[in-house]
């Protein structure tokens, strides 16, 4: 998504940037809480609530790392409600992210009780008296955690629909995402009556565990499109004065590079460095360029050499052959003045 709407994403990030942060240390911390949690089961077995208490700790900052990447997600398709002072906390607290944050902590229940079901499968063909127990327990509570929160995602779905911009709203219907809606509820009743029919029964079928994932998978990669209608239908008005303002941006330039590039060239004196000038009064140009080879070389490379204007008026009055071999002998010019001399170094020397 960050590639799709890069203007956007990466603006809305600079606005919740210290947040983001919270993800690289929040992930750590919860980790290593949840690794504590794990090793120390034996260890704290006498101390319960200190050991629920780390438990909770961690499940509680897993729990918050949605929130910078919903807000920063959420601004990012509202662009119309950004403002100069618009914050992390402004974002998070309205109701398109509250709703959105209430309906993916839902889904992600519900798709965990999914995993729930099919890890049950496969402990209760297990040989071992207690694996098929916890066949059991798994099969049974992922019941409970796909059905409750799916049902309630069904008051929750609306309540983040229309909680978006109307003109966002408005292009997510005219460009017919709605079916998909349709589509994802009748799949989800589906998927529930498969449970329900079989409430009671901790020995589902395997037939009946793949088709309930089939299922889903299905209304996930629906859900995954009309997200993207809705996103699209948001951001498409900034996307067209985006690219309005590009168009008119690329043709001023152009226009003004094509003037530019048509300009006659006029110098003056004043353009001229005082140094150049006196070279050319001298003859040094008929022999060097400034920038190429002639049949001495450039004064590019003579500056390269770092010589001091001392240097230079020395070299003019008395030049050095074995500094430059594979050129011709420069003849002594020792009517060149010594200050006239030191302005051509100074302008030699400009062109390092």
């Amino acid at each position: 998504m960050s590639i799709l709407i890069t203007p956007l994403f990466y603006s809305a990030s600079i606005m919740n940037s210290p947040h983001w942060l919270h993800i690289i240390y929040g992930n750590v911390v919860a980790f290593l809480l949840s690794y504590l949690y794990k090793y120390t089961w034996h260890a704290l077995e006498h101390r319960k609530s200190l050991h629920i208490f780390i438990g909770a700790v961690a499940v509680a900052l897993f729990f918050t790392l949605p929130w910078a990447f919903m807000a920063t997600v959420q601004l990012a398709m509202t662009p119309s409600t950004w403002t100069y002072n618009t914050h992390f906390w402004d974002v998070l607290l309205r109701a398109d992210t509250f709703f959105r944050l209430v309906h993916f902590y839902l889904a992600s229940f519900a798709v965990t009780g999914v995993f729930m079901l099919v890890y049950g499968m496969y402990k209760r063909r297990s040989t071992d008296a207690m694996d098929r127990e916890v066949g059991a327990i798994l099969t049974r509570t992922g019941k409970s955690w796909f059905l409750i929160p799916t049902a309630l995602n069904f008051f929750i779905g609306p309540l983040v629909l229309f909680s978006f911009p109307e003109y966002g709203i408005e292009a997510f219907f005219e460009n017919g995402y709605f079916w998909l809606i349709i589509l994802t509820i009748v799949l989800a009743l589906f998927a529930m009556y498969q449970l329900l029919k079989d409430f009671f029964n901790d020995d589902l079928p395997p037939a009946r565990v793949w088709t309930i994932v089939g299922v889903m998978i299905i209304a996930i990669i629906s859900m995954a499109s009309l997200r993207h209608g809705m996103r699209m239908g948001l951001i498409k008005p900034v996307l067209a004065a985006s690219a309005a303002k590009t168009e008119v941006f690329q043709r001023e330039s152009l226009a003004a590079f094509e003037a530019e590039k048509n300009k006659p060239r006029t110098f003056t004196q004043s353009d001229i460095h005082p140094g150049q000038a006196l070279a050319d009064k001298y003859g040094c140009l008929a022999c060097h360029n400034a920038q190429v080879k002639v049949v001495g070389p450039a004064y590019k490379d003579v500056a390269a050499k770092g010589y001091s204007a001392d240097q230079v008026v020395a070299l003019i009055k008395a030049p050095k052959p074995e500094n430059w071999p594979g050129y011709p002998p420069m003849p002594p010019m020792p009517q060149v003045p010594d200050a006239d001399g030191k302005q051509i170094a100074e302008w030699i020397n400009t062109l390092k």
